[in-house]
């Protein structure tokens, strides 16, 4: 980042201060409060002076340590999204042949895809004129012609975007992150286009638009018998527009003038948000853009065009798109984040999907995108019925497929603007809320809690060995149910040598729990030897009166809670306001105690966690068939 003079002492906020170091926020409140950064306080927040900012940001930059710590997105470096095509593909291959000597070529974006797309268009018998006109968005200079990476051979493959393979290869990871546009994978955009269309489809006057179409990946999978008078494209990328309908002519071998009239009419380069039109589908389908970095005259002008945008700080891209996109169809299918199910961000679409009819079907694909870590589901709507079942299915990656884990049926009824997460079936649902009905409390506003320590360099600050002035700190790999590992990692406790820490009582209580923090369910332990941690381990010190640190500890591991945990939740990170939510039994004095000599015993080795699991799950009230249940879910 290029550092700038300050004409002036500008104030910034921390969120300002934040983007400008590369940093989270709450990063920079924890070196502010270290006194890393100058800062002043103002009301809750902070404040700070751009020329102190300035300042730091330079230091950074020359000790090295901010490239360490710089976002992914201000990457330079070609990104081949290696799912985007079947590796199988006789042209999977080429195309990275064809982007590793690009590398070294004085050929451009343009003329690359130019000579390729020709060369499929030919390949496929398409006319010298329509493929003049079709490519007419591209360019190529004839003194390139001798480059060689024009040197190679691209097959026509059906339903298989290889000009678009080519061209996401060829741009930016930043130019993709900065328009919230990611490539689908092939078995992904397969899934979708299953999920969107019954089987039974009268394709005859059925008409699609996918919205955010790129280069046509979801377009060219449509079922067989749709006109392409019927098929719509918007997208705001020129040569992704263009090369969907090259895609399209392909398919459908379109080679008359009358048929590329009608691609140049309905695949057009526009923004589908600020698009006007009383155009009616009778579905939409795609992937919309997920967090689109809109400017500040573009956020003002969005909130007052949406409704899932009043009210919220930053416009989510998808959000807007489900929105605009439920105006003009009954059946919206989209392929978006996880979290619009339950995010407090989302809660206004939620509202509106709700009120235009319904969810249909819910397919929770998890992480399906290469090199990023955001699971993803494809969500079905439909106005026409807003009563009767969703579908609900789960899958998991397996390299180039998706593998069917479970499905199911349920209620609609179960959908509220809360939340869409339906992770548990009917009878997982049951259990849930019987164990939700019975008398308990929760940990909010009965427990503290707190970080563990974040070094910023581990490799320089922690130590294999015990030595003199070092003491053991706790990793989450230290921590299992109910069992505390002796740590293997050694540090000196100075808080002025951390990036994050804790206040020091927090590390040093002797009745506290550890929880790891990267688990499918809750992993808890019990420290008395006021150990350090890592935050891969963080803490909980339980202050609920009558009620021990141990018992705690038993109902949190339980079978019980697990199978609670996972049907309410699909994070692999363990947050601490889910721990918060968790029902945890009311019970006697005399119960509470026998549970918290059971927890001991557990973690001592000398009973199974199995006596301990039973006794809470009578506490929550559960029958044998759902005990059974229970045990056969893990």
């Amino acid at each position: 980042m290029a550092i700038n003079k300050a004409t002036d002492n500008r104030i910034l906020s921390v969120t300002k201060a934040a983007e400008i170091l590369g940093i989270c926020p709450a990063t920079l409140k924890n070196w502010i409060k270290l006194g890393k950064i100058n800062a002043h306080k103002k009301g809750r927040s902070f404040i700070l002076d751009e020329g102190d900012v300035l300042t730091h940001l330079r230091g950074l930059e020359s000790s090295g340590t901010l490239r360490k710590r710089r976002n992914k997105s201000l990457s330079d470096s070609n990104f081949i999204p290696k799912s985007y095509i079947d590796s199988s593909s006789p042209n999977y291959k080429t195309i990275l042949d064809i982007v590793h000597s690009a590398e070294g070529s004085r050929a451009q974006t343009r003329d690359i895809l130019m000579f390729y797309a020709c060369a499929l268009l030919s390949a496929e018998g398409i006319s010298a004129e329509s493929v003049k006109r079709l490519t007419e968005a591209f360019s190529f200079s004839k003194s390139l012609q001798s480059d060689p990476v024009f040197s190679y051979s691209l097959v026509p493959v059906s339903q298989e975007d290889t000009l678009g393979m080519l061209y996401l290869s060829l741009r930016g990871l930043r130019d993709k992150k900065a328009t919230g546009s990611y490539y689908t994978p092939f078995f992904a955009a397969d899934k979708l286009c299953e999920t969107a269309f019954p089987a039974d489809l009268e394709a005859d006057d059925v008409t699609i638009c996918d919205p955010a179409c790129g280069t046509g990946n979801f377009l060219i999978r449509l079922p067989m018998g749709i006109s392409p008078a019927n098929i719509y494209g918007v997208d705001i990328d020129s040569l992704a527009v263009a090369i969907a309908r090259i895609n399209l002519a392909i398919r459908h071998h379109l080679d008359d003038a009358g048929s590329i009239d009608i691609l140049f009419r309905n695949i057009i380069c526009k923004d589908y948000l600020s698009l006007s039109s009383n155009r009616r589908f009778n579905y939409i389908i795609g992937n919309p853009p997920w967090g689109v970095n809109f400017s500040s005259e573009e956020s003002k002008r969005l909130k007052k065009a949406y409704s899932s945008a009043s009210g919220v700080g930053k416009p989510e891209s998808f959000s807007l798109f489900i929105e605009k996109a439920l105006s003009m169809s009954d059946s919206v299918t989209f392929l978006v984040p996880e979290t619009i199910l339950e995010s407090g961000a989302h809660t206004r679409i939620r509202e509106l999907i709700l009120e235009k009819g319904s969810v249909s079907s819910l397919v929770y694909l998890g992480e399906i995108f290469d090199k990023v870590q955001c699971p993803c589901i494809i969500l079905g709507t439909s106005a026409s019925d807003s009563e009767g079942a969703v579908s609900v299915s789960f899958y998991k990656r397996n390299k180039k497929a998706l593998i069917m884990q479970k499905s199911f049926t349920t209620q609609k009824n179960r959908l509220t603007p809360l939340s869409f997460q339906l992770i548990a079936d009917d009878l997982q649902s049951s259990i849930i809320k019987k164990m939700e009905s019975c008398p308990h409390f929760t940990l909010k506003g009965n427990a503290e809690f707190a970080l563990g320590i974040v070094s910023g360099s581990n490799t320089s600050l922690l130590r294999s060995s015990k030595a003199p002035g070092l003491e053991g700190i706790v990793k989450g790999t230290d921590i299992g149910k109910y069992v505390l590992k002796q740590p293997s990692c050694f540090v000196q406790f100075r808080e002025d040598a951390f990036q994050q820490v804790a206040p020091e009582k927090y590390y040093r209580n002797r009745d506290k729990l550890f929880y790891r923090f990267i688990a499918r369910e809750p992993v808890i332990a019990h420290d008395s030897s006021g150990y350090l941690s890592l935050n891969s381990a963080n803490i909980i010190i339980p202050k609920k009166e009558g009620y021990s640190s141990y018992y705690i500890m038993a109902v949190l591991n339980s079978s019980c809670i697990s199978f609670f945990y996972r049907h309410t939740c699909r994070n692999m990170k363990v947050l601490r306001n889910r721990l918060e939510q968790l029902p945890i039994p009311i019970c006697t004095p005399s119960v509470m105690e026998e549970i918290s000599e059971m927890a001991k015993a557990v973690a001592e080795g000398t009973i199974s966690p199995d006596e301990a699991d039973l006794k809470i799950a009578a506490l929550f009230g559960l029958t044998a068939e759902e005990i059974t249940a229970i045990s056969q879910d893990s």
